[in-house]
């Protein structure tokens, strides 16, 4: 049975290596290719710099910082890409609201935390830091479409959905809900949900580790589907 990747990078090997195991053939179907963006800015002056993708990690560790502050990070996979003797969390939040709650128990309020941040990107740590800190966003990478060719995935897969985004551009570019839908977590559950999908599949976290341990094997939804 396939299983289809939204994300912009391709499944890992030991990804591909275990999901195969339980029966799924793992396949890589991006929307989006990324660009990393030259913004001015400064490190210096910042308590907490707020991380919640590998892009903007990506962008971090390619610039030149003679003190870096301290990071709040979204997830295990990002907080591998970064120093961490920064690290504010060594056992990784799962998504933006954990980071906003640990931030608010850990951090005092005043402090100035600036979110390196995607074109696009939710607003949860706004809502929930900006009236107690001296909260700012930083702009450091856009997506951009990439254009799809071929069908709609093969029929009976499953589509693992990895951003909200992910789920607009497959709407829009095939208008049917796949057979089976996983998502990565709240946020892109939200937009699935939006479009009256239902879910089949969502890991504890958005961690590849929960996904491979916590996915049924293939055969729990092929049987699913043969029935009436």
């Amino acid at each position: 049975m396939d299983l289809y990747f939204t994300q912009i990078d391709p499944p890992e090997p030991f990804v591909i290596d275990r999901l195969k195991a339980g029966g799924w053939r793992c396949r890589h179907l991006p929307f989006r290719q990324v660009r990393l963006l030259e913004p001015r800015w400064d490190a210096a002056g910042w308590d907490v710099l707020l991380i919640t993708s590998k892009q903007a990690a990506r962008w971090l560790m390619r610039r030149t910082v003679t003190t870096l502050p301290r990071l709040g990070v979204v997830g295990r996979k990002t907080s591998a890409l970064l120093p961490s003797d920064r690290l504010l969390f060594a056992d990784a939040p799962a998504d933006a609201a954990q980071l906003a709650d640990r931030i608010r128990a850990t951090i005092e309020p005043g402090s100035s935390l600036l979110f390196l941040r995607g074109e696009v990107a939710g607003d949860t740590l706004r809502e929930k830091l900006a009236a107690d800190y001296r909260f700012s966003e930083l702009v450091v990478y856009q997506t951009t479409e990439i254009p799809q060719k071929g069908g709609a995935p093969s029929a009976g897969s499953m589509v693992y959905f990895q951003s909200p985004s992910s789920v607009s551009d497959y709407h829009a570019l095939f208008k049917i809900r796949p057979a089976f839908v996983g998502v990565i977590g709240p946020s892109t559950a939200r937009a699935v949900k939006q479009l009256g999908w239902t879910i089949d599949f969502q890991p504890g976290r958005p961690e590849n580790r929960q996904l491979c341990e916590e996915l049924p094997p293939a055969r729990y939804f092929t049987s699913r589907e043969r029935q009436p």
